[in-house]
C-alpha cells in the first residue's frame, strides 16, 4: 500500500498542472473527447499504465495451468418486437438515469454481476488480445456499486449506457485524480460486440419500418384503434432512436464509438455488465 500511496501522491502533483489548464474526462456518464495532449498528459498515462495494482481477489483458474477462466456472460436476445414500449416511454429518464434502459437491462439479464479478477488476470487477458478499459467515477462508493450493486443506466451523446475509455488521463479526470475511483476492466472473450456502422444500419432499418407502418395507418380512416396504434409506434420510435437502448434491445453487449475515438485511444459504450471482467 505504501507504494500505491507514493504513486498517487506523485500522480496528483502532475495532475494538478494538467487540471489547472483544462477540464474534461471520462466517467460517470460521458465527457469531452479529443482534447490536445501535452507532456504532462503523457506522463500521467505512462505512470498509470505501468502501475501494478493491489487486490485481494484472485482469478478463477484451471488446476495447475495458471490460465484464468471465467463463466460465460449472459447472452442477449433480440427483444425489439417483445418490449412494452408504452411502459418504457412512461419511465424514460429519471433521477436514477435512463429507466427505460434499466428495464431493457433487466429483461436481457445484463444487470447481473461482472466477473472479478486480479491484476495478473487482467494482464493475461490483455496479452491474449483484449483491450484494457477504464472508467473514472466521482465517488469511491460508485466503484463498489458498479461491481456489485444495481447497474446504473447512464446517458451519453453516443447512446445511453456505461461509457469507458482506453485513455488513462480521461478516466483520471473523471475520478478527480483519485486512483481508487478508477475501474479497470476488459470485455469478456465471449462478449457480443457490434460494429458502429452495422448498428446504425440495423437501427435505421427498424426505424424505417416503424415509420412506414405509421404512414400507412395515417392514410386509413381514423378510429380509436388506429390512433392507439400510431401512439404506440411513436413511443417505440422514441425509445429506439437512442443507439444504446437499441443495441441493448438487440442483445448486443457493447460497441465502439468511432466518432469519439482517435488513433491512440478508444471510447466504448458498455451495455452488459456480465460481459465484463473487472479488476477486483
Amino acid at each position: 500500500m505504501a507504494a500505491l500511496r507514493d504513486y498517487t501522491a506523485e500522480l496528483l502533483t502532475k495532475a494538478g498542472r494538467v487540471a489547472a489548464r483544462r477540464t474534461g474526462g471520462y466517467g460517470d456518464t460521458t465527457g469531452s473527447v479529443g482534447h490536445t495532449l501535452d507532456s504532462s498528459d503523457s506522463e500521467i498515462r505512462s505512470d498509470f499504465q505501468s502501475t501494478q495494482f493491489e487486490s485481494d481477489h484472485i482469478p478463477i483458474t484451471q488446476p495447475n495451468s495458471g490460465t484464468p477462466t471465467f463463466s460465460p456472460p449472459t447472452s442477449g436476445r433480440d427483444l425489439i418486437d417483445d418490449l412494452d414500449y408504452r411502459q418504457l416511454y412512461s419511465e424514460r429518464i429519471g433521477r436514477d438515469g435512463d429507466m427505460a434502459l434499466a428495464e431493457i437491462y433487466r429483461r436481457q439479464g445484463f444487470d447481473g454481476p461482472a466477473a472479478l479478477t486480479d491484476s495478473a488476470g487482467i494482464d493475461w487477458l490483455i496479452s491474449s488480445g483484449r483491450t484494457r478499459l477504464l472508467r473514472g467515477v466521482s465517488d469511491a462508493r460508485h466503484v463498489e456499486d458498479f461491481k456489485f450493486g444495481p447497474l446504473f443506466p447512464g446517458t451519453g451523446s453516443f447512446g445511453h449506457g456505461t461509457y469507458a475509455t482506453t485513455d488513462p488521463q480521461r478516466a483520471m479526470q473523471y475520478a478527480h485524480y483519485d486512483q481508487d475511483q478508477v475501474i479497470e476492466m476488459v470485455q469478456h472473450p465471449d462478449a457480443r460486440i457490434v460494429e458502429y456502422g452495422d448498428l446504425h444500419r440495423e437501427q435505421q432499418q427498424v426505424l424505417s419500418q416503424i415509420n412506414d407502418e405509421r404512414n400507412r395507418l395515417r392514410r386509413m380512416e381514423t378510429t380509436q384503434e388506429v390512433e392507439t396504434r400510431i401512439e404506440e409506434l411513436n413511443e417505440k420510435s422514441f425509445i429506439l432512436k437512442d443507439r444504446g437502448r437499441f443495441a441493448a434491445a438487440k442483445g448486443y453487449d457493447a460497441y465502439l464509438v468511432p466518432d469519439a475515438t482517435d488513433d491512440h485511444y478508444e471510447e466504448w459504450v458498455i451495455l452488459n455488465r456480465t460481459a465484463l471482467i473487472i479488476r477486483g
